[in-house]
């Protein structure tokens, strides 16, 4: 199932800069939190890799902190072995989403689609609530993801009858698996709760 975010804003000229602004206030506003930011490179010991290595894969992928603040994704996806995935997620603890309706996303991506992944207690590895994310090549996005987009699948396969629960997200998380072979990366500037009540 390929599920796209219902926004993405590229920052290509002023103008559009000036629009950009303007949608953030209504989008985020003061009815938002913050949930990832990395200003500080201490922020990524929260955060780890996990690729198909694990799997008897060959792919490659790590994350290091960029000079913009950000988390820098990065690595060689390949389908040897039967690979074709990396990832990197975050730590388990609480993150009180319960009053929000989605995330956030601002990211510079290499024109690849990823996938955002999300985990509660008790969920394995190879299972997560799923909802791709396309980017544009070279460009700062602000990318919307409403929590209603996200599926629960598990080793790649949709589990139906399971709906997410905000209030049980402990743990957030991309990966790359799109079955083509090569570089990736992909550079997260901070993720944001856009919360219930906003319009």
């Amino acid at each position: 199932m390929d599920i796209k975010p219902i926004m993405r804003i590229s920052r290509s000229s002023t103008l559009v800069l000036v629009a950009i602004v303007m949608i953030s206030s209504c989008l985020v506003g003061e009815d938002s939190k913050m949930i990832v930011s990395f200003e500080y490179p201490e922020s990524l010991n929260d955060w780890y890799s996990v690729n198909d290595g694990v799997m008897g894969g060959r792919s490659k992928g790590s994350f290091t902190s960029t000079s913009s603040g950000g988390l820098l994704f990065f690595g060689d996806l390949s389908l040897e072995n039967n690979g074709g995935f990396a990832s990197i997620r975050s730590r388990m603890e609480p993150l009180n989403l319960s009053d929000a309706k989605g995330l956030l996303v601002r990211a510079r991506g290499d024109g690849r689609t990823y996938t955002m992944n999300l985990w509660g207690p008790r969920m394995g590895t190879a299972t997560s609530y799923r909802a791709s994310m396309p980017t544009n090549g070279g460009e700062i996005e602000e990318i919307f993801i409403p929590f209603s987009e996200f599926r629960l699948t598990s080793y790649g396969r949709l589990i139906r009858g399971q709906p997410l629960n905000t209030a049980d997200i402990r743990s957030i998380g991309f990966t790359i698996s799109d079955k083509n072979e090569g570089p990736f990366k992909l550079e997260i500037l901070s993720i944001q709760a856009v919360l219930s009540g906003e319009s």
